[in-house]
């Protein structure tokens, strides 16, 4: 049965790409972006559940490409939507930058979210396992790597900071050049923050709906990552905890 979950959880995946391609029109329409603005004014007027509750709507609000099951899709919105909120336009992305989103399925599961400005793109991948702090940044121009340097925040405070901060201008923390891949001590750091969370609830009973949406995202990737491992018994206890996280989550 698990062999067989794994490649069910698989095949929905590369349904919901075919899917979403037919749903926008072609190829014609699949660079088709909304803003940052228009995102957020979606939201504000109708919700987080209308403006990403199915895959149309998700498709309609800058998803583009994704493994998870789509009722995670919301969920997974959520770590970006500061980004998106905290943008104040002066910077290296403004209200009008596109806005697309991605979850990615390679040696393990992760988002990445890209900010479009002109012929500039932003690609902010939320995946410290690998990269060894909390978002690592890589920046395309007209489609080439715009330069050699990785880009790595510790917190998304850091990178709203940086986001606001015009190209040329001096980073906005000190910290930014020990964020790069030659610093593993700080590397290490970041990774266990972005494992373990920055604040721990766990001992008063209570956890902060950031716990509760990494936890969602958490026994996701392990259906994936061990699903050829797990028993029916095994699965069906993890898919009953993600029904009631996400019911707590939703309040």
């Amino acid at each position: 049965m698990s062999s067989r979950c794994a490649l069910i959880r698989y095949m929905q995946g590369a349904h919901h790409i075919v899917h979403r391609y037919k749903q926008r029109g072609g190829s014609s329409k699949l660079d088709t972006r909304r803003s940052v603005a228009e995102i957020i004014k979606n939201i504000d007027k109708n919700g987080l559940d209308n403006a990403y509750g199915d895959p149309k709507s998700a498709v309609h609000n800058g998803w583009r490409d994704w493994f998870c099951d789509e009722f995670m899709l919301k969920y997974r919105t959520k770590k970006f939507l500061p980004i998106l909120y905290g943008i104040t336009g002066d910077g290296k992305v403004n209200s009008g930058s596109g806005v697309g989103f991605r979850n990615i399925l390679s040696n393990r599961m992760y988002d990445d979210m890209s900010l479009k400005t002109g012929e500039c793109s932003l690609y902010m991948g939320n995946n410290p396992e690998q990269n060894g702090a909390l978002w690592h940044v890589h920046v395309l121009y007209d489609g080439s790597p715009l330069n050699d340097r990785e880009y790595k925040f510790n917190s998304t405070e850091d990178l709203v900071a940086w986001l606001n901060t015009p190209w040329g201008q001096p980073d906005p923390q000190k910290t930014n050049e020990n964020n790069s891949a030659t610093n593993n001590e700080g590397n290490m750091s970041a990774s266990e923050d972005a494992d373990h969370g920055s604040s721990d609830d766990s001992d008063s009973g209570s956890f902060s709906e950031s716990d509760m949406v990494d936890m969602l995202e958490v026994i996701e990737e392990v259906f994936y990552e061990f699903g050829d491992d797990l028993s029916d018994r095994q699965y069906n206890i993890l898919d009953k905890a993600t029904r009631l996280i996400a019911k707590q989550v939703d309040g």
